[in-house]
């Protein structure tokens, strides 16, 4: 059994660099930091920077998916307090136009018994990921919720330097007696004055991480490195 005071639920290649960069400021606190990899090109860096990790496409292969009856998925879906389980891959569904569901669930309860099985044999005090509606996305939160393990996304907020944390919810659910209170004179103005310069020159803000999908919406968003390396890796694998 290892222990981890955070691991990190990722989904892409820049999340690594992101997260790997925070992590490594606080192993050197000394936090006990480990990752949840849903995008195998990661495993190459965090190997050489010494952080532990599961990867979940290695797990997929090693620990197979045995398919459920009726009965069992029921039982699955309130063992893990899901409501629907097809709310776990209606976002691909409907985001990538993918109509075999029967595949899109399996993959969707695969993870959960693979994320099961991590937290379960491991000491895992908080997960935290980026928010999203993906089917990982998902079965990481509702696997900790059921492992009873503090679960926090993270998300950037509208306002420039600002992020919004979520914990344990998906929801952003602002406390009336926060609300009620009134703001202090210098956040208003401050506030004020940021809504006047967006207003003026209506610039968005774009997470440093995610600024090549934004930068370049012409083919070459498509036919670039990153991508020719992507569809390399996905050839060997």
């Amino acid at each position: 059994m290892k222990e981890f005071d955070i691991l990190f639920s990722i989904l892409t290649l820049p999340e690594v660099d992101f997260l790997s960069y925070i992590a490594r400021r606080l192993i050197e606190k000394g936090y006990r930091i480990g990752f949840i990899l849903f995008h195998e090109a990661g495993a190459e860096k965090l190997e050489r920077m010494g952080i532990p990790f599961f990867n979940m496409h290695t797990l997929r292969e090693e620990i197979q998916y045995v398919p459920l009856s009726d009965n069992e998925l029921d039982d699955f879906r309130i063992k893990f307090g899901i409501s629907n389980l097809r709310h776990l891959f209606i976002h691909e569904k409907v985001g990538y136009n993918r109509r075999e569901e029967k595949k899109l669930a399996e993959k969707a309860f695969h993870y959960l018994l693979i994320l099961d099985k991590i937290f379960v044999e491991n000491n895992v005090k908080c997960i935290i990921q980026e928010l999203g509606g993906f089917s990982s996305n998902q079965c990481v939160y509702y696997t900790a919720r059921k492992n009873n393990i503090d679960h926090v996304f993270y998300e950037p907020a509208a306002f420039s330097k600002r992020i919004v944390f979520n914990r344990n919810s998906y929801y952003s659910d602002i406390p009336r007696r926060i609300m009620d209170v009134q703001p202090l004179h210098e956040l208003r103005a401050e506030v004020e004055s940021y809504l006047g310069k967006y207003l003026q020159s209506k610039s968005m803000v774009v997470p440093f991480k995610d600024r090549h999908s934004f930068a370049d919406m012409t083919f070459r968003k498509i036919f670039n490195l990153e991508n020719a390396k992507r569809l390399k890796r996905k050839l060997l694998h």
